[in-house]
């Protein structure tokens, strides 16, 4: 995780499984399948081998509101989250109940199985992030690759008192359904 963020002047995935279609360059490097095949191949023991997983969710404000996907233009880390308090960075919990709250736009991406969502008419949010969905495509790759499992960062940051309606801890809940 953390492969991409606000130190970076453009939106990509925090945490993506594979690489985006648009990646060139270094940024092909960027993703979890090739960091778990890299170690695999310089001798790590897949069974002792364990792919993290993040439970919050990184920010860009965008440059310009009518480019919204990924390799927009975004110079500023997104608004702290109101619990996390940190510019560029939201738990799940925090990106799950502004969604309740106010008219995101969110993207499922079928290149990338991952979500990205945005919130344009009070501010220019754009955040990558996991759900259900994404947490549970990763944790059966880790489990189809024969890794040891998965670790969370950081338990905290999913939705641990319901707020989101999904009941507690889902994305920790849809990890240990595969394993």
């Amino acid at each position: 995780y953390d492969l991409h963020g606000s130190w970076e002047d453009y939106t990509h995935h925090q945490s993506c499984l594979y690489a985006h279609p648009e990646d060139t360059g270094d940024t092909l490097y960027l993703n979890v399948d090739f960091a778990v095949n890299y170690w695999l191949e310089k001798g790590a023991p897949k069974d002792k081998l364990v792919m993290g997983i993040p439970l919050y969710g990184r920010t860009w404000s965008l440059d310009n509101k009518d480019e919204t996907g990924f390799y927009a233009p975004a110079s500023q880390p997104g608004q702290a989250g109101p619990w996390t308090e940190e510019a560029g960075y939201m738990g799940y919990s925090e990106i799950c109940y502004d969604q309740t709250m106010h008219e995101w736009t969110i993207v499922h991406d079928p290149a990338m199985n991952e979500p990205y969502a945005y919130y344009l008419p009070k501010s220019k949010l754009w955040v990558s992030y996991e759900d259900a969905d994404s947490v549970t495509i990763k944790a059966q790759y880790a489990k189809d690759k024969g890794l040891a499992g998965c670790m969370v960062w950081s338990i905290e940051t999913d939705d641990f008192s319901n707020i989101c309606g999904a009941g507690v801890y889902p994305l920790l809940k849809a990890i240990n359904r595969i394993f």
